[in-house]
């Protein structure tokens, strides 16, 4: 089985043929990458609104979701914990769903040593966006955003399609008294207005 975008956004490993209990949601970096899954999860949560979504996020990044009303719980790995622990914390069993995000080692692994039979795996960019990126023939024009082929991945796990989530940033709920803070600390002057700038990311 196929989602509508085509075999080189998104892999369905088994379709689900009702709801399951339990989804558990693979992305574990990076900031962004993490933020842009907003739109996807809430989509899922719409789907499937008595399925407990959880997000797995590597640890420092919980707050990024973790007051997402969309999502249920979140299970932080830690930075030393292996990844077999981390796949037996979760207790994984035959009646959950796994939504991969992230589609690297660590999520494979622990998809392919679990019990769980319904899994949906994103993938970042197909060849043909890569090859003439890598040979200097064109800058990078994606076919498709990542929020876009995040989407795809829950259309397939959840076997039709969706309506768009929003995206979206779900700060904790002291953010602005900290971030003011913050920024009085810094010297600035909040009765007037100020520019932010961040021109890059870590890669």
């Amino acid at each position: 089985h196929v989602a509508a975008y085509g075999a080189q956004h998104v892999s369905i490993i088994s379709q689900t043929p009702a709801p399951p209990h339990r989804v558990f949601i693979f992305r574990f970096s990076s900031l962004g990458d993490i933020i842009l899954t907003t739109p996807a999860v809430e989509a899922l949560k719409t789907a499937w609104p008595d399925t407990r979504l959880i997000f797995c996020v590597k640890a420092g990044l919980e707050t990024l979701v973790a007051h997402n009303p969309h999502i249920d719980e979140v299970v932080a790995l830690g930075a030393s914990e292996t990844t077999r622990s981390f796949r037996q914390r979760l207790n994984l069993s035959a009646d959950d769903a796994i939504l991969d995000l992230h589609g690297k080692l660590r999520s494979k692994l622990i998809r392919w040593f679990s019990p769980v039979k319904h899994s949906s795996v994103w993938h970042k960019r197909p060849w043909q966006d890569n090859l003439p990126v890598r040979l200097g023939l064109r800058p990078y024009k994606p076919t498709m955003t990542i929020a876009d082929r995040y989407h795809a991945a829950v259309e397939a796990l959840v076997g039709h399609s969706l309506e768009r989530g929003h995206l979206r940033c779900f700060p904790a709920p002291n953010a602005d008294a900290v971030i003011t803070s913050i920024l009085r600390k810094a010297g600035l002057d909040l009765e007037r207005p100020f520019i932010g700038m961040s021109p890059g990311a870590k890669w």
